[in-house]
């Protein structure tokens, strides 16, 4: 169980940093101003910016990255950062910068191009009790897009926590702003 446990922990650090936002997305959002995303498409271009960085990492062994990464829909990324496990195997933490340069994700029928501005930073960390896995993750720093024919500058600082109890029951919450929205939002699935 604590093998698969740690997969799945692996799983949900690295792709899920912004599950909650996504899963409980206000569906009343007031429409964008001309040169802004609603909060729903922050958060909507938040989770393609996710699917860039691998998921297939061990969180028990350390790491040390540095390589340009394709992304979904064209363009590239470059991920730079590391992965540094406790010495207990049951902890850890990690922080990657990504760079994008005309990054293209395609996510929830939007299709996104992003550059660093400069760039984004996913940092955290993890646990491992008995009760399950607690996963503590922030996404930070500047960005421009452009969706259709709207363009824009963002910034992110958005707390993230995921647990998974001991019935992998996953739930989550995220706090902070996201290009000039104040998120709130807690989810379960």
């Amino acid at each position: 169980m604590l093998k698969n446990t740690r997969k799945l922990a692996a799983s949900l650090a690295l792709c899920g940093l912004v599950l909650a936002p996504v899963a409980c997305g206000d569906s009343t959002l007031v429409p964008p101003e001309e040169e802004t995303l609603t909060a729903q498409e922050a958060t909507t271009l938040a989770t393609g910016l996710q699917t860039i960085i691998p998921s297939d990492v061990s969180l028990i062994e350390a790491l040390t990255v540095l390589q340009q990464v394709p992304c979904p829909a064209g363009g590239a990324a470059t991920v730079e950062g590391s992965l540094t496990p406790g010495g207990d195997g049951l902890s850890g933490s990690w922080s990657f910068t990504m760079v994008p340069v005309a990054c293209v994700v395609s996510q929830d029928g939007l299709v996104f191009t992003v550059n660093g501005n400069p760039s984004l930073t996913f940092a955290g960390n993890f646990s491992v009790g008995e009760t399950g896995i607690t996963i503590t993750n922030l996404l930070s720093g500047d960005f421009s897009w452009e969706v259709g024919t709207r363009t824009g500058d963002c910034s992110a600082s958005l707390n993230i926590t995921v647990t998974v109890d001991t019935d992998l029951v996953v739930s989550g919450s995220a706090t902070g702003t996201l290009c000039g929205h104040q998120i709130s939002l807690d989810s379960t699935l």
